[in-house]
């Protein structure tokens, strides 16, 4: 199964007019919710209190075992708003449309890259839904003192 927003490449030239209107045909459209910090699972207050971009999920597969994926502005599909995700890999996938994705993503200054995963869902209610059913298990994760 491929990843949401699959995009091939090669289909025009990168950076292209025409590129540019087939990433935005093949994107997404969703909020990314990042469920961690430096690899390590969040508690969903700590989840909350962070940015919530919206745009359009484009995934690239980049060898056989290999995806790329980012969410990309939607009036840009070529501007990123957050760094991408690499090594992705479909972890789950509901009937509501909210997508699970694990990867590597660089930190703000591409010095690291840490494990990574992002919570996909059509709209932010469906996120906030997904992330209450999450809540347990993200704070069992959660080896900070925050709300304990």
């Amino acid at each position: 199964m491929s990843l949401p927003g699959a995009y091939t490449l090669g289909r025009a030239s990168p950076g292209s007019d025409a590129d540019r209107a087939l990433r935005a045909r093949a994107g997404y459209p969703a909020v990314v919710i990042r469920l961690r910090y430096h690899g390590v699972y969040l508690p969903v207050p700590l989840i909350k209190s962070r940015p919530v971009p919206q745009g359009l999920v484009i995934s690239q597969k980049v060898d056989s075992n290999n995806w790329h994926v980012t969410i990309n502005s939607i009036a840009g599909v070529k501007s990123h708003v957050l760094p991408a995700l690499t090594n992705a890999q479909l972890r789950k996938l509901s009937d509501e449309g909210m997508i699970l994705i694990d990867g590597r993503e660089w930190d703000d200054g591409y010095l690291d890259r840490w494990p990574q995963t992002w919570l996909i869902a059509p709209t932010m209610d469906l996120a906030e839904l997904a992330l209450e059913n999450m809540a347990a298990w993200l704070k069992a994760r959660y080896p900070g003192k925050y709300g304990r």
